[in-house]
């Protein structure tokens, strides 16, 4: 519950823009071993289908990559999955929304059933 999303950079899969956090997920995660958790993770609308699900997808793998490199074990994590644009948190074609579509969510399976 205390896990916060990360954000990318424009048309960037292994990055983040505040690695800090990343770090701070991971340490929390650490702390709660029989914790397990989903990692979706989403772009902005620049760009067609394919390529947005590509992207995500290399993102959601290099954020569990990240994690694990960080400790966190990685029979925690039920999978890591790109979903592209599919599922926005605001449509607006402006910097402030186009970021905020750029990011990963760590996500706990019961919740989302």
């Amino acid at each position: 519950q205390n896990v916060k999303e990360v954000y990318f950079p424009f048309n960037v899969y292994n990055k983040v823009l505040d690695s800090a956090v990343l770090d701070r997920d991971a340490e929390g995660l650490k702390q709660h071993p029989d914790a397990h958790f989903w990692i979706q993770v989403h772009a902005d609308i620049r760009g067609d289908i394919v390529y947005n699900l590509g992207l995500s997808y290399r993102r959601a793998q290099w954020i569990k990559q990240s994690l694990v490199s960080r400790g966190v074990n990685e029979s925690q994590i039920g999978f890591a999955r790109g979903w592209g644009e599919l599922y926005l948190v605001c449509r607006q074609d402006d910097a402030d929304c186009l970021q905020k579509n750029r990011r990963a969510n760590l996500v706990v399976p019961d919740l989302l059933m």
